[in-house]
């Protein structure tokens, strides 16, 4: 009998672990899935007005000097560089979001001197490339913030 008590006992504490254990990994996971910053918690689309008008001016500005010599001035591209509008661009992107256009334009442009520009440059581009796509201007302008930016759908 000693020796069924003993076992019993070892189960229980073996099966209070477990539980505890099982509880802990539990509120672990639905803690962090709703312990969400304010950048991953919602998103918009950028047809909804993500950059201002006096942005993609600046953006317009800063692509011609730093873009339109392979891209065009008009953002249809080359043989030696994509089309940054019209439906070829907006095929490649619509399942995107402005953060990962933001992402690759920094980090690969210009050609010769990748991330060489100011963020804020960067961002006014993105912002003119919108503008050309057809997407409305809004009242706040885009944010050099990449994390936030991947709220920000081309959809």
């Amino acid at each position: 009998m000693k020796r069924f008590v003993q076992r019993t006992n070892q189960a229980t504490v073996v099966g209070a672990t477990a539980a505890t254990l099982c509880a802990t990994i539990l509120t672990s996971v639905v803690w962090a899935g709703g312990a969400r910053t304010p950048a991953q918690g919602t998103s918009r689309s950028a047809k909804d007005g993500a950059y201002t008008a006096a942005q993609a001016e600046r953006g317009d500005a800063e692509y011609r000097k730093n873009c339109a010599s392979c891209h065009k001035d008009d953002m249809s591209g080359s043989t030696e560089a994509p089309a940054l509008a019209g439906e070829k661009f907006m095929v490649a992107w619509r399942d995107s979001s402005v953060g990962e256009l933001f992402d690759l334009v920094r980090t690969t442009m210009p050609y010769d001197q990748p991330n060489s520009l100011d963020p804020r440059a960067y961002v006014d581009i993105v912002a003119a490339m919108l503008q050309r796509n057809n997407y409305r201007a809004g009242t706040e302008e885009l944010r050099a913030d990449s994390d936030a930016l991947k709220n920000v759908l081309l959809k």
